[in-house]
């Protein structure tokens, strides 16, 4: 491990990568503390990992339980495993799914509608705190949008443009959690030592301050909803779970207030700084490409024209939009390293056997570079996701989400907000460098278990009629 961080301390899955093709690894095992790990490289053996169920467990690490605000037990889903994981899963995402978080809904569609309005017009104003002289940073000016998208789901709320200080401050939060988590702050998963040696040195303090801060939000807005509660009108997600603490209808002691918390937790983080960083890597490569955007814009102009707003009904006849968007999360996986999976029992996988316990860390970052998967691998691209007739190939070999039973459980909801915001947002702009400023670097990237650019300023260029 010490080879890994020594080549590239800041960003380590890069050192891990070049290693892999140094080397041809498929996989490469090492230690952390008195921890064996497994990075698996190769596409074969990661889409093997993501399907066998012995692979499927999780390692209740110190910065999870951290999280958890529980020094004793890891809560949610997320970090979760076993009969709590596989119960709790299995409610949020049946329930989550009737909110529209999971598949489409004409509720879901309003707001989605509705937000993406007020995306453009927090753009326009000319009044707005994001916008200084027709710059604005990326990806905050998209902040607002997927935090309401997921406030929706919780609780049928939302923050007014009014209230962006506040949203911006908690997605920041968030932020920061995920980048004191790497490089030396996921050393407390397997050095535990580490928190009583310097606990602020290593990105501890942190990880509890944004933990304190965000479980204390989420639960005040637990709180609200119970007070207010009505078994006749379950206005989101917390309701739902609320009612079904109340009514008593179940035999599962996970159906408590402190994991009804967390699993918010879970679902908050990837909606709000997922999806946002998504945006940003979009930004830079279009920065870079500007004949992409062009031809983006084209099929927007064609397909939606500029009267009304795109839709999800448009989706499907704009496949340039939904490539140019694929390449971007294929290039720049937000996971670079999924979360590590825990061998709950010695199996194979490939040619190897993994004993009961070992770590198992799926390198996506590698997968989406992968010479024998991708042609010009490293070249920015969205025709790779087209057919001959300028479609969108049936078979996406691509995993940004990762794939099986623990695919990230808001995929669906991710890819339709980022479709439909970023179609919006260029059929009424488009995006130059500030004049005077040079293109945004590609490689600095903000730390973390998430991968994300450093925020950049862009200039928005409003389109002519």
């Amino acid at each position: 491990m010490l080879q890994i961080y020594w080549r590239n301390f800041k960003h380590p899955f890069m050192a891990v990568h070049q290693l892999v093709k140094e080397l041809d690894l498929p996989m490469m095992s090492t230690y952390l503390g008195n921890h064996p790990v497994v990075f698996i490289n190769d596409p074969d053996s990661i889409r093997e990992l993501f399907s066998k169920p012995e692979f499927q467990g999780r390692s209740p690490g110190l910065v999870a339980k951290l999280r958890s605000r529980n020094k004793d037990k890891v809560l949610g889903v997320i970090f979760t495993d076993g009969d709590e994981w596989s119960e709790q899963k299995r409610y949020a995402l049946r329930n989550f799914r009737d909110l529209g978080y999971g598949r489409r809904s004409e509720s879901f569609e309003t707001v989605l509608e509705e937000e993406t309005r007020n995306l453009i017009t927090l753009i326009t104003d000319e009044n707005s705190v994001l916008m200084k002289d027709g710059v604005a940073e990326v990806p905050q000016i998209f902040y607002l949008f997927h935090l309401n998208m997921i406030l929706n789901v919780f609780d049928g709320e939302r923050l007014s443009i009014s209230q962006l200080p506040d949203a911006v401050k908690l997605v920041d939060i968030a932020f920061l959690f995920l980048s004191s988590t790497e490089p030396t702050g996921g050393a407390f998963d397997f050095l535990p030592w580490l928190q009583y040696v310097l606990p602020w040195k290593y990105g501890l303090k942190d990880i509890v301050d944004t933990s304190t801060i965000l479980n204390k939000y989420l639960g005040d807005m637990v709180k609200k909803c119970k007070e207010n509660h009505s078994s006749e009108h379950l206005r989101g997600y917390i309701d739902i779970f609320v009612e079904k603490m109340l009514n008593g209808k179940h035999n599962h002691p996970s159906y408590n207030e402190d994991n009804l918390v967390n699993i918010l937790v879970d679902f908050w983080f990837p909606a709000v700084t997922t999806v946002s960083a998504a945006h940003g890597f979009l930004f830079e490569y279009l920065l870079y490409h500007p004949e992409v955007q062009i031809n983006m814009q084209k099929e927007i102009d064609l397909i939606v024209g500029r009267s009304r707003l795109p839709t999800l009904h448009d989706r499907k006849n704009m496949p340039y939009t939904e490539a140019t968007i694929r390449e971007a999360l294929r290039l720049k996986p937000i996971v670079v390293m999924a979360l590590t999976h825990r061998c709950t029992k010695a199996a194979k996988l490939g040619d190897y056997w993994i004993p009961e316990n070992t770590l198992l860390s799926p390198n996506l970052y590698n997968y989406h570079r992968d010479e024998k998967l991708w042609k010009n691998p490293h070249v920015f691209d969205p025709m790779r996701f087209l057919d001959e007739n300028g479609e969108i190939i049936k078979k996406d070999p691509s995993l940004p989400f990762g794939v099986g039973k623990r695919v990230c459980p808001g995929e669906t909801f991710a890819r339709h907000n980022l479709f439909v915001s970023t179609a919006a947002f260029f059929q009424h702009f488009s995006i130059e460098c500030p004049f005077g400023s040079p293109l945004p670097d590609l490689n600095d990237l903000r730390n973390g278990i998430n991968l994300s650019p450093n925020p950049f300023k862009v200039k928005i260029v409003p389109r002519g009629t």
